[in-house]
């Protein structure tokens, strides 16, 4: 006597039934497995054909290092090109270096480059940070004050020795990170508890006063 039962899946459906459908469903997985990997192809080759540049590109602002060797104002455009002192420049990344071509000099760098913050360190072992966002720390938006006895005054920009008259030395900084510094227009960015006059110098920030790293010199905030 035939066996009249069929044999059922676990889904009350005949075993041939759920063969054809777990064959259909292997075949949707196979496909979306090969759809993943040519996306992830597709991606990586963007990032290769753009040899990592798109996160260079922008404003960089130098706070760290000397500015005798490099521009304490950089932009960087995507098609490798730039300007710095208000000249045109070229630069590349290429075997984990960074290359900068200015018409005065061409320097190259190992570098480091996280969110907002560049630095780089040339073979002489000088490092060099850069910012590429201005502003920073609300409490110190507003004007500061400090009033030098007459005689001479080490202006960092400048790096030479300039007289005042018991003149009152202000520092603007408005929250836009631009200001200005002893009337001189500057753009400033804070990290932590620094405060980075682009092409000045830098300022320990405590709870009443801005000290200068050079000179020590203290300006108290009027308002």
């Amino acid at each position: 006597m035939k066996n009249k039962f069929k044999f059922l899946g676990i889904d009350g459906k005949s075993a041939a039934v759920n063969k054809c459908w777990s064959l259909s469903g292997k075949l949707q997985f196979f496909k979306l497995i090969a759809m993943l990997i040519l996306i992830s192809v597709i991606g990586f080759s963007f990032v290769a054909c753009d040899g990592g540049k798109s996160a260079f590109v922008g404003k960089w602002y130098l706070i760290e290092g000397d500015i005798r060797y490099v521009p304490h104002e950089v932009e960087l455009l995507k098609d490798g090109t730039g300007f710095a002192s208000n000249q045109s420049i070229s630069w590349k990344t290429e075997n984990d270096r960074f290359y900068f071509i200015h018409p005065d000099t061409s320097m190259s760098f190992d570098y480091n480059i996280l969110d907002s913050r560049l630095e780089l360190k040339n073979d002489d072992g000088e490092t060099f940070v850069f910012m590429n966002k201005l502003g920073g720390r609300p409490d110190v938006i507003g004007t500061w004050e400090h009033i030098i006895p007459g005689g001479s005054y080490f202006y960092p920009g400048a790096r030479v020795a300039t007289f005042y008259d018991a003149e009152h030395l202000i520092i603007v900084l408005n929250n836009d990170g631009t200001g200005e510094f002893h009337e001189r227009k500057i753009k400033w960015v804070t990290d932590n508890d620094l405060l980075y006059i682009i092409g000045v110098g830098k300022f320990r920030i405590t709870n009443d006063a801005l000290i200068q790293f050079h000179s020590e010199d203290e300006y108290k905030k009027i308002n």
